[in-house]
């Protein structure tokens, strides 16, 4: 059996707090056979000591690449895993991870010496799952599973917890990313004019076809030089190319809104578009660089099928069949990267066959630019890709349902014939949950609205004395409500926390966790990712319904497809964010908490019932602002409840 959740942190907590009781359940049933299980990541997630040990002693780039080579040395002799969960690594760090981690294509357990004698950390996790009873996994890994094959043992029975996020990381892992970087790196690792490779793997190939006695290998090492001096050409063809093809495509854009922007820019591919003359001078110039790859392409299988006809014996011990071998698999592995790049860049300059979309990008900060492209209907590829391959699938989640309804998840995902089983919540919210809503708020697009919401929470803050999570839609409205409201209420002992302002989303939910009177505001994954019990965190801060950013280009394209896009898509995807935020709030049986909706939309809107009705029973109550602070005192029992005045005055405020 496989459990598919949606993170790597969530199968930890599977593993680490789930697990046990399932095992005390089992013991206590009478079942005598120990439960086996193992949880299985991606692969770049394992530390290889082959690559580890042969850069161990590269030049350091940086403090950050430092730092991480000295965490491995303390962590290596101790770890049994090789997880880089770990070594709890920054972001700095992580980009180095890269060069040590296991990577696809560049691994032959039966060469490697570390597989051989069962170190290899990757191939001791598959060991692991495959003798287990019970894989836990991530959807990112099942859905590899089917594109890649052979990461997961094979399995009758699938579960899927978290599954709402099972369609946004189909898409995820059906898309693809084009930039300039993407198709000349794997053109670098075949033709290197300098580094480590000294002139690529065609030279190196070339060169051990010299050195080699095989009668093959002397008749054919003219040609390959020959090859390896045209592949030197092309590769400057190719940069040149790529170059202007990026440029070109970056000409449709927008400038970039000063030096570092924060955001990226996202234009659709239309056909529109398609039909005008910017973009057929766009298609010559991608298919010079298309025949420029082709070439490459031609001259690395012919490398592939000289080295193959070698009569060199099949014997590890033979220097010279482990280096032609070692050459076949990073010649492999570099001309399936150039396929999937040429291929890719096919679909978004060839004929659209309207089964997909696609946009440019530019990225923020470094403004790289890049074509892109995704699915625009992922059902299908989900029932032919996971769900027909196992016996019995099990979605669960507990924000699959809209309005009492299952059909939204169902249809969007292709399961319109499952079997629906609906769950009430085990908490007792309309004891433990009073859900506010103000009705005198702006309307969320009035000019007004922003500074509505900083006064509001002065006063809320303070009644609640912290102990809150404040949910945005947007960066630059959290921003905007940190500088207003972090100095007032810092004065009254009450810890202010933003995300990407005040330190890493652990060390935030830690501090609200540990810190009594402390405020978060977040936005993103602090709609979901925080686990906080007790009264810690009493109140929850909706200040806008999440409808989806009209503007994503995949988001865009599929409401084409729909008659009522708003009510079909927008609403429903609205609802389900909108579920897993106020889920935050109740963690527990004996939680106690406030849960106030400042988009007064909830209650002057026709939609607004969709988002009301899919929530347990609670008890919930309008009213005005002045009226909310008192009300939340009240139900969480705090001093202003008691009569104690709240300090901070409007003129004080402003």
């Amino acid at each position: 059996m496989v459990v598919s959740t949606d993170t790597i942190s969530l199968q930890d907590q599977l593993y680490g707090k789930d697990l046990p009781d399932v095992r005390t359940v089992l013991r206590e049933s009478g079942q005598t056979e120990e439960l086996r299980v193992a949880v299985m990541k991606g692969r770049a997630n394992y530390l290889c000591l082959r690559r580890w040990f042969e850069h161990m002693d590269d030049p350091i780039e940086d403090v950050a690449d430092a730092s991480l080579r000295a965490k491995i040395l303390l962590w290596l002799p101790h770890t049994q895993t090789g997880d880089k969960a770990e070594l709890r690594m920054n972001r700095e760090e992580e980009a180095h991870w890269r060069k040590f981690a296991s990577e696809r294509g560049r691994c032959s357990p039966k060469r490697c010496p570390y597989a051989r004698v069962n170190q290899c950390f990757l191939y001791r996790a598959r060991h692991l799952a495959a003798n287990a009873h019970i894989v836990i996994a991530n959807h990112s890994l099942v859905l590899s599973n089917s594109t890649q094959g052979f990461v997961l043992p094979p399995f009758e029975h699938l579960i899927i917890d978290e599954a709402h996020h099972l369609e946004g990381e189909a898409t995820s892992q059906f898309s693809w990313t084009v930039n300039g970087s993407t198709i000349e790196e794997p053109v670098r690792a075949l033709i290197s004019p300098d580094g480590v490779l000294q002139g690529g793997y065609f030279s190196t190939t070339s060169s051990f076809l010299a050195r080699s006695s095989d009668s093959n290998a002397v008749k054919n090492t003219p040609l390959a030089r020959e090859k390896a001096a045209l592949g030197s050409q092309q590769s400057g063809i190719v940069s040149s190319l790529a170059g202007a093809l990026m440029a070109r495509l970056g000409e449709f854009l927008p400038p970039p809104r000063g030096m570092r922007q924060s955001f990226s820019d996202q234009l659709r591919v239309t056909e529109a578009m398609r039909a005008r003359g910017p973009w057929h001078e766009l298609v010559l110039t991608w298919e010079q660089l298309d025949a420029a790859l082709l070439q490459i392409l031609d001259s690395g299988r012919w490398f592939l099928k000289t080295l193959d006809a070698l009569s060199l014996p099949d014997d590890d011990t033979n220097p010279e069949s482990q280096q032609r071998d070692e050459l076949t698999m990073e010649l492999q592995s570099s001309l399936e990267d150039l396929t999937t790049v040429r291929l890719q860049l096919v679909k978004a300059f060839g004929q659209d066959d309207g089964t997909r979309v696609f946009w440019i990008e530019r990225s923020p900060v470094q403004a790289v630019i890049s074509i892109n492209g995704a699915p625009l209907d992922v059902s299908d590829l989900l029932r032919q890709e996971v769900f027909n391959d196992a016996k019995t699938t099990v979605l669960t989640s507990a924000t699959l349902m809209i309005d009492g309804s299952f059909d939204y998840i169902a249809d969007r995902l292709g399961l319109r014939d499952a079997t629906q089983l609906p769950l009430g919540s085990p908490f007792d919210h309309e004891r433990s949950t009073l859900v506010f809503v103000p009705d005198d708020m702006p309307d969320p697009n009035h000019q007004n609205f922003q500074a509505t919401v900083n006064a509001t929470l002065l006063d809320l803050l303070a009644a609640s004395k912290g102990r809150a999570l404040v949910l945005f839609t947007s960066h630059s409205a959290l921003q905007a409500t940190h500088r207003a409201i972090k100095r007032p209420l810092e004065q009254k002992n009450i810890a202010v926390l933003g995300q990407r302002i005040d330190g890493s989303f652990r060390q935030i939910v830690e501090q609200l966790r540990n810190n009594p009177g402390t405020v978060v505001l977040g936005t993103s994954s602090y709609w979901e990712g925080v686990d906080v019990v007790g009264p810690a965190l009493s109140l929850l801060v909706i200040v806008k319904l999440p409808f989806p950013v009209p503007s994503d280009p995949v988001f865009e394209a599929r409401c084409e497809l729909s008659n009522d896009p708003f009510n079909e898509l927008s609403v429903p995807q609205a609802v389900l964010r909108f579920k897993q935020g106020f889920g935050r709030l109740i963690r527990s049986s004996t939680d106690r908490g406030v849960c106030v909706v400042l988009d007064r939309r909830i209650i002057s809107r026709r939609y607004g019932d969709s988002f009301l009705h899919s929530l347990p029973a609670t008890t919930f109550q309008v009213g005005s602002t002045y009226d909310l602070p008192l009300a939340t005192a009240r139900w969480l029992g705090t001093d202003a409840a008691r009569g104690e005045t709240l300090s901070m005055s409007w003129g004080e405020q402003w």
